[in-house]
């Protein structure tokens, strides 16, 4: 199913997949293998999402060895998950690379060919690499924080979910120095017990009066003014020229089956061209 949607999007011009790294601590099929299929089914430039914390240093550099060799060479740096927030009370957290700098310092290593020992690979790796970024009312911690990224070698940044044009301006005033991509997130919100779960659970940065707005509503509703928002906020990114944004990615929401969600990829995608 997957595939065959996936098709249908590469058809009305999407740039780019991406794939999760078992996010949300849950067990799903492995982000290299998915990547490559999906890369080889529609001809599109698709991204890993490679996360820290469930694998040990071996591990970590045998996968993106893998990852060179089947022509995957997008990633998105991140610490991921703790393992304990998913269903696997056992699970151990992987100290060996902590974080997402820590992260990109390896694969930077990579792509000069040698491994974290220093031993050679033979030839470098071609990794073109980003890191995540926090929305926030403070931006300015998590602007240090990616310039600690940029040091490093990041080329672009996946923000968290937006819900305002404020925010995007806001954000991208604030980074617009470290001269980085900032591609940034859109989900479209169902109901207010998601939007609530979202922000008090996840930590995400909504709007209180964004999350009022679903109060009261029921399931169809909830899904119809989530898309209507969504759709007012991609129109307002099209058609502002305050500042330049470099692109946005879509995040369906999780409990959607494939078909809805390329229905709702394809309208956003549509909307924004």
């Amino acid at each position: 199913a997957m595939l065959k949607e996936a098709k249908g999007l590469a058809a009305i011009g999407v740039d780019l997949f991406d794939v999760t790294d078992n996010s949300g601590a849950a067990v799903n099929i492995g982000a290299v293998g998915t990547a490559y299929r999906l890369q080889q089914a529609t001809q599109i430039p698709t991204l890993i999402h490679w996360t820290t914390r469930s694998r040990n240093l071996i591990s970590m550099q045998s996968h993106l060895l893998e990852a060179e060799a089947l022509g995957i060479r997008g990633i998105v740096a991140l610490s991921g998950d703790h393992p304990k927030a998913g269903p696997y009370e056992t699970a151990s957290l992987v100290p060996d690379v902590r974080g997402a700098v820590q992260l990109m310092k390896l694969i930077a290593r990579l792509n000069q060919g040698e491994l974290a020992d220093g031993s050679s690979i033979g030839e470098p790796c071609g990794f073109y690499y980003g890191g995540g970024f926090t929305i926030a009312e403070n931006l300015q911690p998590h602007v240090k924080h990616l310039a600690n990224k940029v040091a490093q070698g990041a080329n672009f940044a996946y923000t968290q979910p937006v819900w305002t044009y404020e925010d995007i301006v806001h954000t991208q005033q604030a980074t617009e120095h470290l001269g980085i991509k900032m591609l940034y997130g859109i989900l479209p919100l169902t109901s207010f017990r998601s939007a609530s779960y979202l922000r008090d659970n996840l930590g995400l940065y909504i709007p209180q009066f964004i999350v009022d707005k679903f109060r009261d509503l029921g399931d169809t509703a909830g899904q119809e003014l989530g898309m209507q928002l969504c759709l007012e906020l991609v129109r307002n990114i099209r058609n502002q020229d305050e500042c330049e944004i470099d692109g946005i990615y879509l995040i369906p929401p999780a409990r959607m089956n494939w078909k809805n969600r390329a229905r709702v990829i394809s309208e956003i995608v549509k909307t924004y061209r």
